[in-house]
């Protein structure tokens, strides 16, 4: 076992980010053995077992709009695909072949600068419309991803008077683009590495937006995790790659999961009167048998809120006469929860899931 001094860590990831420089800048500067805080766990790094006929999906939107029958088709191939892969890829999806190759430019164009016309976007700041930084979530504790980014917030960039917040660099084509109705623009460069067999350029991870759709160029190296395999997903020519977000397994029921764990996600608001005073939205320790049992956890840790705010008001000489009313909008959960006896195919659910079945049997909660 290898002794890691976090003080010194700490100390290497601070210099590293005072920078301004980023992984690029360690590139620029010669170096033939990569950072300690880029080095990767051994079993982060093992390759799956490549012996295999896995392919992402690939929906071809060709013809859409021709007819109805043409439309449902898509949309079946689109659903089955998020539903079993969380990820496809997208052809024939109107967006110009050469609009998507002078995208890569611009973003190749930004990063490969000299680190003095970068320095003044570079900000751990995100708050701001547009920044450029390295790793967003930089810690001592967390290897670093061989990654630096540009990031842009659309919505802000909508107003076209607001374009001359991009740098100058890319701003001339990427102004002229009809993207900015999404939520982010984030241009990842990962620059030639030393030691490839030693870091990543991104972690195992999911998204938290409702859709992510990925440009790749033509470096390669992208895969996707489906039957605990991890799949390559090959750069195509004229392909995008869709991924399912957190927000669209929330808003699914579930019906669309993570990719990666296939955990559901606990999510729940809490009102008193007209004024929200409590949410939460985490990923569920298990993977759920059914949407059903999915909604019953969530049930029970809402009812552990309300029970909490309970004691908390009554604290403050706050008194509630009447029991708490908690909605949910699936049958089977609601009569899980219910029913005492309803035993036969619920005894899987860990036996703390039934706490909410005491409240609504105390009356507390409706």
């Amino acid at each position: 076992m290898e002794a890691v001094d976090h003080s010194e860590a700490e100390k290497t990831v601070k210099e590293f980010d005072e920078t301004k420089a980023g992984v690029k800048g360690i590139v620029d500067s010669g170096v033939t053995k990569i950072p300690r805080m880029f080095i990767h766990p051994l079993e982060d790094l093992q390759q799956n077992n490549m012996d295999h006929d896995l392919r992402v999906p690939m929906i071809d939107l060709k013809g859409l709009d021709q007819s109805p029958e043409r439309r449902k088709e898509v949309i079946h191939q689109i659903s089955k695909a998020a539903e079993a892969w969380g990820f496809f890829q997208i052809v024939n999806h109107g967006v110009p072949l050469d609009v998507m190759e002078e995208v890569l430019k611009s973003v190749r164009r930004f990063h490969e600068q000299p680190h003095e016309a970068k320095v003044e976007w570079y900000s751990r700041d995100f708050t701001k419309k547009v920044n450029y930084f390295s790793n967003g979530d930089l810690k001592a504790s967390t290897p670093a991803d061989w990654r630096d980014t540009l990031s842009c917030n659309c919505q802000f960039l909508e107003d076209e008077s607001n374009f001359q917040a991009l740098p100058r660099v890319c701003s001339d084509y990427l102004s002229t683009l009809g993207c900015f109705k999404s939520s982010t623009l984030s241009c990842h460069y990962y620059p030639v590495c030393p030691e490839p067999h030693l870091t990543l350029g991104a972690i195992k991870h999911s998204d938290f937006p409702f859709l992510t759709l990925l440009l790749q160029d033509s470096s390669g190296g992208f895969q996707v995790l489906h039957q605990n395999v991890w799949v390559n997903v090959p750069p195509l020519q004229g392909v995008l790659v869709a991924n399912i977000g957190d927000m669209m397994q929330i808003t699914s029921n579930d019906k669309f999961c993570c990719p990666i764990t296939r955990r559901s996600t606990t999510c729940y608001y809490v009102f008193l009167g007209p004024s929200l005073v409590s949410w939460r939205s985490k990923r569920q320790k298990t993977v759920s048998l059914s949407s059903a049992e999915a909604e019953y956890r969530a049930m029970t840790g809402a009812c552990c809120e309300l029970t909490w705010l309970e004691f908390v008001l009554r604290d403050l000489g706050v008194l509630q006469p009447k029991p708490a009313l908690l909605y949910c909008d699936n049958k089977a959960a609601l009569h899980i929860a219910a029913n005492p006896v309803f035993h036969e195919r619920t005894r899987h659910i860990e036996m703390d899931c039934h706490f909410i079945r005491d409240k609504i049997q105390d009356g507390q909660s409706l």
